[in-house]
């Protein structure tokens, strides 16, 4: 679950990207690691993983999935599965890694992606870079996911000069 968890939001893939993936996927051949997606459209993506998911899912590989094949997926129901994860069953895990951890607002497969979205548009990552990750063919697409965070940095702006205007009055 945690990898699961960890794939999803580090690279804010869709639902059905992420069931979908095969080991053969994970591309360790070049000097960065790709996870190589077929994304919305059925066209290919390839974007760079960061050092700890690529460390995260070679563990993964080794410990719970060792007799598996480059062709078998890479998030199997169980580990000797060869069934892959569904979206139904990707939105309950992700539903309730959220209540286990305490979080009571629904989250799915797809809010995860929309916080990558927003964390990195928060840290600076130009909306090109935002955009490519997401593998979005229009900027307009990757805008709508960043409207949400610009408008609750506004909300809360709001709400700081209200607190200040009652406390001055």
């Amino acid at each position: 679950r945690f990898v699961v968890f960890s794939t999803l939001s580090y690279v804010g893939m869709r639902a059905t990207e992420l069931c979908s993936l095969k080991i053969k996927d994970f591309d360790l051949s070049g000097k960065y690691t790709r996870l190589h997606l077929k994304i919305k459209g059925g066209q290919l993506h390839a974007p760079l993983i960061s050092d700890e998911l690529s460390s995260l899912i070679k563990t993964y590989i080794v410990t719970l999935r060792p007799l598996s094949k480059k062709e078998d997926f890479l998030f199997a129901l169980t580990p000797f599965s060869k069934k892959p994860l569904t979206r139904d069953y990707l939105a309950r895990m992700i539903s309730s890694i959220a209540l286990g951890s305490g979080i009571s607002k629904e989250i799915s497969p797809h809010s995860c992606r929309a916080t990558v979205a927003s964390h990195l548009h928060r840290n600076g990552v130009p909306l090109s870079e935002i955009q490519d990750l997401l593998g979005h063919k229009s900027m307009m697409t990757t805008m709508m996911y960043i409207r949400k965070t610009d408008e609750e940095k506004e909300s809360a702006s709001r709400k700081v000069n209200y607190l200040k205007a009652t406390k001055e009055g």
